[in-house]
């Protein structure tokens, strides 16, 4: 099935999501916390699947040696659908501009 190098590259790649999405943990309840939201499992879940997702992406453009990696991660995490937004205007923008 997964030889001993592919299953550690899919270990690292669940890994950045998983600090992601610790970070998207810890901004969805700052957010409850501070009477920005009301709290709701299924758009913690959401949230946390965003956080995820925005993880999985920023885990393929940053550099592995990059000190302080973990904690950008984490930090895009707590901000996952702003900076999913970013994200995808600028990916619309090029892919506009590439036509």
């Amino acid at each position: 099935m997964f030889e001993g190098e592919e299953l550690r590259q899919a270990a690292m790649m669940v890994k950045s999501g998983a600090v992601a999405a610790f970070g998207g943990m810890v901004g969805y309840l700052v957010d409850v916390t501070h009477g920005q939201k009301a709290f709701s499992w299924y758009g913690y879940g959401v949230f946390i699947l965003t956080a995820f997702f925005v993880g999985q992406i920023l885990d393929s453009w940053l550099p592995s040696d990059m000190p302080g990696r973990g904690g950008l991660l984490m930090v895009a995490g707590t901000t996952a659908y702003p900076v999913l937004q970013v994200l995808r205007s600028r990916t619309i923008a090029l892919i506009e501009k590439a036509r």
